[in-house]
């Protein structure tokens, strides 16, 4: 219940790594290149009149970026290890969360022995790579215990027809967390309820959630090792892993950093008549 309340009621000391990203060699109001402004032509005046607002309004979003990231960086501490940051509040809690919508499953299963929608169930869990190296087996993983909550078993499927072709839709949202490291992935296992055995499994990597996102996957369906009444199929997820408030805004900062800096230089360079660097930037006025 924290890690869910995190991610929807934000609490971040300022973040001393980005303070001197923030200062650049001009002030949009004192550029300190007077006498070469009064020798610009009236075009390139014009034109640095436009850069030098764009710089105002640069250092805006700077100022509001910076009191955002100061908010964010009060409720979480960035994890370098597992990738995922830890609650301040609740030390060791880390605070990955995974939302997925197990849509579809299509294509398991065969006519002798197909798939019944009524007797088929999705077991969504998260689990270590069992793929993974030695070396990275050895390392320290950042993390005390499994990588995340209990599995969760999905409601039964039914069928449906889409396009001329058998659906067994479920449509349910699933939510698990805490997850303690973005090295993990997620694992659903397709299960006969009647028999009680797995007949097909998909994986996503966490990592491929890692811009923060919802986004839709179809998943390869592999058919359990030795099962000859099942084939490969597909199944439809939409999925959201949410690990760290700080981070998109440090990827945010970072980006009006490079912008500011491009803005300077080429204030800087039309004032002593050298060519723009990065031009193609500019919407300039026509």
């Amino acid at each position: 219940a924290y890690v869910v309340d995190k991610y929807k009621n934000v609490k971040i000391d300022d973040d001393e790594g980005l303070g001197g990203a923030a200062s650049g060699n001009l002030d949009a109001d004192d550029l300190n290149l007077t006498a070469a402004a009064n020798e610009l032509m009236p075009a390139s005046q014009e034109k640095v009149e436009y850069l030098k607002e764009q710089l105002r309004l640069t250092d805006n979003k700077i100022g509001e970026l910076r009191r955002q990231l100061k908010k964010a960086m009060s409720g979480e501490l960035w994890n370098e290890v597992t990738g995922v940051s830890e609650s301040t509040m609740v030390p060791g809690l880390a605070l990955g969360m995974l939302n997925v919508t197990i849509l579809s499953l299509s294509g398991v299963g065969t006519e002798r022995k197909p798939m019944k929608a009524d007797q088929t169930r999705i077991i969504v869990a998260v689990r270590v790579n069992p793929q993974m190296s030695a070396e990275e087996r050895a390392a320290p993983k950042g993390y005390e215990g499994p990588p995340g909550p209990a599995p969760v078993v999905s409601r039964k499927g039914t069928e449906k027809t889409k396009n001329n072709k058998k659906l067994l839709e479920i449509n349910q949202e699933i939510q698990l967390a805490p997850i303690k490291t973005i090295k993990a992935e997620i694992v659903f296992d397709i299960v006969d309820e009647r028999s009680r055995k797995k007949r097909a499994s998909a994986v996503l990597p966490l990592k491929e959630l890692g811009a923060q996102v919802s986004v839709d996957k179809s998943l390869k369906v592999n058919p359990k090792k030795g099962d000859e009444e099942s084939t490969n199929g597909t199944l439809h997820v939409r999925a959201h892993f949410q690990y760290s408030k700080v981070k998109p805004i440090k990827e945010r900062m970072y980006k009006v950093f490079e912008m500011k800096r491009h803005l300077e230089k080429d204030i800087t360079n039309i004032m002593i008549g050298r060519d723009m660097e990065y031009e193609s930037e500019w919407q300039f006025p026509r």
